[in-house]
């Protein structure tokens, strides 16, 4: 059986598992139709309290990017543990 987890990747730093918000964003955004052009404010509760706000879009066929309001670009993506591990070893940050 197939696993996927939502991993996160801030700039200059490694692949790492995302939070229950950023799953649910994420899926969110990917279950939306007839997205708009350029990007989609998205809002779920997040873990913490609160709500976890950014604005998606699509970078490519796999890895998604999402705004923060701090303005931080931050990629997100569905993978395999294995697949992040292997980026992770073999990109010199």
């Amino acid at each position: 059986m197939e696993y996927f987890f939502c991993y996160i990747r801030y700039p200059g730093k490694p692949w790492k598992r995302g939070a229950f918000h950023h799953d649910h964003a994420l899926l969110s955004y990917c279950l939306m139709k007839d997205k708009p052009a350029g990007d989609v404010r998205i809002s779920v509760p997040h873990i913490a309290g609160g709500w976890f706000v950014a604005y998606f879009s699509k970078v490519n066929d796999v890895v998604y990017q999402y705004r923060d309001e701090t303005g931080t670009e931050v990629e997100i993506m569905m993978a395999r543990p294995e697949k992040v591990a292997f980026i992770n070893r073999v990109i010199d940050y």
